[in-house]
């Protein structure tokens, strides 16, 4: 099932790969560094000690989800993965990834909103397709400004089983040739290229389900439309 897919990174991107790692590590360690130091000072007003402490805390936040996201990178690239075959319902799969995104969602000021409909049905890994579902809202999370407004919607399609994730971001657009390599490319003033794991993730994940995932701009409004196409159950 996973023997005829391409590697996760090619060898024209892994030097990329590492170099915005590298970045993307460092980065949070000099931010806690800086407010530590901050918090050192005798006499440090009440309110810089709660700017401080409130950044030390995001600092630590983006540092987990980085590890935790290349930590699953390590388990899905790893030779003795082994992927389990069961019917799954992709409506159930939507509802614990948002769950489990309550908190983010609040944090962001963006409204989260599973749009009724049909309960299709696939075959697959339930806790690897959940992942992929999570990256994905995340993602749309993370890219919409305060007061945005994540849809996700389910429907059978031509015989496949459809998951849409949009979202009203404002970020740049995504195209098929690029969306789902795990190192953007630098712009404007950046040095380094913006790793981008977590879609590259679930891009793999639905490969590896012998599916598919497009990313593309909404024709009526700001924002993104990331669509996966998962064979049907049977």
């Amino acid at each position: 099932m996973k023997d005829p897919l391409p590697p996760f990174l090619s060898e024209a991107t892994q030097a990329a790969f590492l170099s915005a790692l590298s970045h993307e590590l460092r980065s949070p360690l000099q931010g806690l560094v800086g407010w530590v130091t901050l918090l050192r000072y005798d006499g440090l007003e009440e309110e810089d000690r709660r700017a401080a402490v409130e950044g030390i805390e995001q600092s630590v936040r983006t540092q987990a989800q980085l590890l935790d996201e290349l930590a699953e990178l390590g388990q899905l690239l790893s030779a003795d993965l082994a992927l389990k075959r069961e019917p799954l319902g992709v409506r159930e799969l939507v509802r614990d990834a948002v769950s489990g995104l309550d908190r983010l969602a609040a944090e962001r000021g963006v409204q989260v909103v599973v749009l009724p409909g049909p309960a299709p049905t696939t075959v697959g890994d339930r806790e690897r397709l959940a992942s992929a579902v999570a990256h994905l809202v995340t993602h749309a999370i993370r890219s919409s400004p305060d007061g945005g407004r994540v849809v996700v919607e389910c429907a059978a399609e031509d015989g496949a089983t459809v998951l849409r994730v949009s979202d009203t971001g404002g970020g740049p657009t995504p195209t098929n040739g690029n969306a789902f390599e795990p190192v953007a490319p630098a712009v404007g003033s950046r040095r380094h290229g913006r790793l981008a794991v977590g879609l590259s993730i679930a891009n793999y994940i639905v490969l590896c389900h012998g599916g598919h995932l497009n990313a593309e701009s909404r024709s009526s409004a700001p924002g993104s439309v990331y669509t996966v196409r998962l064979p049907a159950a049977r």
